[in-house]
């Protein structure tokens, strides 16, 4: 029970970091099922700190192939407080190979849509109004951000799976197993809307404007999981960057998930 709230906490401080302005695109936990055979189905639920809880189901219809459906979704907002809300929903189909009993090789691919709101103390420098920095307290500006985006990804992952304790009646449901994968992650991002409204210190509106992102992202997770067949615990670390955007959207930088996985 520590354990895990000392986890849950761990989270909640990679998730949030101290910055100036507030982040839009939250990357969710980069998923990394590990299958053995045709027929098996691996269930997973996390919390991702600022992209809140999340949930996921794949599936191996045929051998070799899965198909794989999640999302997560993070609280409202508050109106003039500096926080960020998301939900996104994805969909992938994916590849995989064991090569030995306790490596098994990913590739997969697939399509998600999100949506963000963000209030941020820290407007853009767009507007010739008189704003107050952040230590002055509830009298700053305000951008209130609404965006919606398509989102594209590509992934690979190399697994390690092993029995740490086998079960002494031989059913191997009951056998305590590590896991381990590192899963580097594509992403295209394009928004399909982001509208800003700019609010003075009196939190009146005084501007809206239309903006535009197509970025590409290089995304990192390494994870590792430990328990039985039926229940898994699970820690991810990961990190996001932009490749070679001239504008970016403001995103998170780095996460760390923790959460459970079961196998049937």
């Amino acid at each position: 029970m520590k354990a895990t709230i000392l986890l849950g906490f761990l989270a909640l401080a990679a998730t949030n970091p101290l910055s100036c302005s507030q982040p839009v695109y939250l990357p969710n936990k980069i998923h990394t099922p590990i299958f053995h055979d045709k027929g098996e189905v691996e269930g997973s639920a996390s919390y991702t700190g600022n992209s809140g809880f999340g949930a996921s189901l794949a599936y191996t219809p045929v051998k070799s192939f899965f198909i794989e459906a999640g999302g997560n979704a993070a609280p409202a907002v508050k109106p003039f407080t500096s926080n960020n809300s998301t939900k996104f929903f994805y969909g992938e189909v994916g590849y995989y190979n064991c090569p030995t009993p306790l490596i098994e090789l990913e590739l997969s691919g697939g399509y998600g849509k999100g949506t963000a709101e963000v209030y941020d103390n820290f407007p853009e420098n767009l507007f010739d109004t008189s704003y107050t920095s952040w230590y002055y307290g509830s009298g700053n500006e305000y951008d209130h951000k609404n965006v919606s985006y398509d989102r594209f990804h590509v992934q690979t992952s190399l697994g390690f799976h092993g029995a740490v304790h086998e079960s002494p009646g031989g059913k191997h449901e009951n056998d305590l197993v590590m896991e381990f994968a590192l899963t580097p992650r594509l992403v295209y991002l394009n928004t399909t809307k982001y509208v800003v409204d700019h609010y003075d210190t009196g939190h009146v509106l005084i501007g809206t404007r239309n903006e535009s992102f197509s970025n590409v992202f290089l995304e990192f997770g390494a994870t590792l999981r430990v328990g039985f067949k039926h229940l898994i615990l699970e820690l991810q670390t990961g990190s996001s960057s932009t490749l070679g955007a001239n504008q970016a959207i403001l995103s998170q930088g780095s996460f760390l998930s923790v959460g459970l996985v079961s196998r049937f």
